[in-house]
């Protein structure tokens, strides 16, 4: 057997393996090796200390902005860039921040992928009693948040559950599924600041001992739970909820000894949830995603730092590039 022989049996025996990694009668792949979109996409990001025994919670946020652009995807080549900022707000007033946050979604057949990088410096809060009657927005320029992490989500029934169908498009669930999932956090957290988290107007609220000027933690953590696609003729809905357990180590300097830092080991709640709504209909598609990951640090039963963060992106796109075609066998 010469080699015109052996390539359309190995073609057939490599087309049959792909195959029989998922449920044809569940998912499709549209016959496009490439897209061309536009998108809009904003990141979000706010910090939470609260008192819930006083049910006081002071909020931060930074003055963020989202973005839209144009993209071009080529077989895993995706290359997409800003155009038109918006959303920021008047700086005079909510201030100034500069900020690197990075946030890669990977979505492969049986494992969702989420690494993130984020550096964020100067934020700003509206709630009550920080603020006054002239004032509605206290401005903190010296708090700066920084976190480095990701999640691993394995997909239990990823032959008929797709993913990419809910989050990035690029294949067609045919039928209504759910799956359990089962996946891991790590991630370094930090805030720093050059006085105190809280502020003087709070010293009744929050004690000496959470009064604190810097603050890490180290965790890392188990998370499952479910996530489903609906069908409704072209559209696809998802959601997607997990939750578990973080174990945390922790550490903070007090603006009361600022030369001392204090270990504290402790176990906090994580959450990830997405939701979205997808249109595809031959070449054209459409995606409106939300990502929203949360971590919560305790310092006690009553006093804890909440971090949230995430992305709501929206996307209209034009698949290229068929790829569709019939193998020519050779004698």
């Amino acid at each position: 057997m010469n080699a015109y022989h052996v390539f359309p049996f190995f073609l057939l025996f490599s087309t049959v393996l792909y195959c029989q990694n998922i449920d044809t009668n569940y998912i499709a792949i549209p016959p496009y090796k490439g897209k061309v979109y536009f998108y809009s996409t904003t990141k979000n990001n706010q910090l939470s200390f609260q008192n819930t025994l006083n049910k006081y919670t002071l909020t931060y946020y930074p003055n963020s902005w989202g973005s839209m652009g144009v993209g071009f995807t080529y077989k895993a080549l995706d290359l997409s860039i800003g155009l038109i900022p918006y959303g920021k707000r008047e700086e005079s007033v909510y201030g100034k921040v500069s900020r690197i946050d990075i946030q890669s979604h990977i979505y492969v057949r049986k494992f969702i992928i989420d690494a993130f990088l984020q550096s964020y410096s100067g934020l700003y809060s509206t709630s009550g009693i920080v603020t006054s009657n002239s004032y509605k927005v206290y401005k903190r320029n010296d708090i700066s948040i920084s976190q480095i992490g990701g999640n691993g989500i394995y997909i239990f029934n990823h032959n008929r559950f797709s993913a990419k169908a809910a989050y990035s498009q690029s294949e067609i669930q045919k039928k209504r599924i759910g799956t359990w999932a089962l996946g891991i956090k790590l991630n370094i957290f930090s805030v720093n600041g050059d006085s105190s988290f809280t502020s003087s107007k709070l010293d009744s609220l929050f004690k000496p001992d959470y009064r604190f000027i810097k603050f890490s933690v180290l965790q890392t953590g188990f998370l499952g739970g479910y996530l489903q696609n609906w069908l409704y003729k072209n559209w696809t809905f998802s959601i997607t909820v997990l939750a578990g357990l973080g174990e945390q180590m922790q550490y903070k300097q007090l603006i009361s000894d600022v030369n001392k830092t204090y270990a504290h080991a402790t176990m906090g709640i994580i959450e990830n949830i997405r939701i979205s709504a997808g249109y595809s209909k031959n070449n054209f598609y459409f995606l409106l995603a939300i990502i929203s990951d949360n971590c919560s640090y305790p310092f006690d039963n009553n006093h804890l730092l909440n971090h949230g963060f995430g992305r709501i992106d929206c996307i209209l796109g034009y698949r290229i590039f068929n790829k569709r075609f019939n193998p020519v066998f050779i004698y």
